[in-house]
């Protein structure tokens, strides 16, 4: 647990800053930011496993209350399941798994962002990742489950929430919560039907990010 409290050191590094804060309301509309972010990747094992993640952002505001962006993330993934047989004609075999593994991924997401008090922001975002597993553990899997089968590199969907603020022309601190969704890592049986209907097991990670970006363009001067 100790390695969760790790990003909050590491973000309050930037708290004094924001005692030079700037009045003005700020506007970032046809800006550039590039920032970089650390946090916690939290996945459903047995029990909620956390581990460091970390990445890079790169992110143009379209307008004032939306942007695009992207990031290179590394952070560990996984899924715990189990499914118990039942008696009976038509009943369903037993599936068990844990999965753990660690990926790079590179989302893209569409962000909306509202004002809370003035350059203090609440966002939220959707959007799609591309995953490359760096490594698959397969652990305890039922001899009715085929691992070998499963994709290391797919794609998935992202979506979160976060808040952001401006505590200069340039400069911006930020927190994201942020679910990585995944592929198949398992079925479990319905038993629905004289061979059983099977529901998709998908790996997860919920990420809390701790970040800080930057946008070189400069503020133009009112001759």
């Amino acid at each position: 647990m100790k390695r969760t409290f790790l990003p909050i050191i590491i973000f309050s590094f930037f708290i004094p800053n924001i005692n030079s804060q700037t009045n003005e309301i700020i506007n970032p509309n046809k800006k550039w930011y590039f920032g970089a972010e650390v946090g916690t990747s939290i996945i459903n094992l047995e029990k909620n496993d956390f581990s460091i993640q970390g990445g890079l952002l790169a992110e143009y505001y379209f307008s004032k209350k939306w942007s695009v962006s992207t990031k290179l993330k590394y952070f560990e993934t996984g899924v715990s399941f189990s499914q118990e047989g039942s008696s009976g004609f038509f009943g369903t075999s037993s599936r068990f798994g844990t999965f753990k593994g660690k990926s790079i991924a590179i989302p893209l997401n569409v962000k909306w962002e509202f004002k809370i008090y003035r350059n203090l922001k609440a966002n939220l975002k959707i959007g799609g990742v591309y995953n490359k597993e760096l490594e698959s553990n397969y652990y305890n899997y039922s001899s009715n489950l085929d691992f070998n089968t499963y994709k290391t590199e797919y794609f998935g969907s992202v979506f979160g929430l976060g808040f952001n603020y401006f505590m200069s022309n340039n400069s911006t601190v930020y927190i994201d919560l942020e679910i990585f969704g995944g592929t198949k890592k398992g079925t479990e049986s319905t038993g629905i039907s004289l061979y059983g209907s099977s529901g998709i097991i998908y790996n997860s990670s919920t990420q809390i990010s701790f970040g800080y970006k930057y946008s070189f363009k400069k503020k133009k001067e009112i001759k």
